[in-house]
């Protein structure tokens, strides 16, 4: 959801009509989420890692996906029509989970 809400806010913005898709990879040992988006480029890695307890406007978004996520990495679309964000979460396969009960 913050990936989506960045988009429409930042690389969306100004622009009347814009294309954001979505493509889900789940595999057995991670969840792929890519998002194309039709924005200017854009550079995750010059985003500052935060300190959790700094309080502070904008960049809480990037934040969180590098909080939540395993891998994160954004980069201008082959074709030049904007960005492609990949995002990856690890799982345990389900044999190795230890019992929650």
């Amino acid at each position: 959801g913050e990936a989506v809400s960045n988009i429409i806010r930042h690389a969306h913005r100004n622009v009347a009509a814009a294309q954001l898709q979505i493509e889900l990879e789940i595999h057995e040992d991670c969840v792929v989420l890519t998002f194309f988006d039709e924005g200017k480029p854009f550079d995750i890695s010059a985003v500052p890692h935060l300190d959790p307890g700094e309080l502070r406007l904008g960049g809480r978004g990037v934040f969180l996906m590098r909080t939540l996520m395993d891998e994160i990495r954004c980069e201008a679309r082959a074709d030049g029509a904007g960005n492609r964000l990949r995002m990856v979460k690890r799982i345990e396969p389900a044999n190795a989970r230890r019992d929650c009960g």
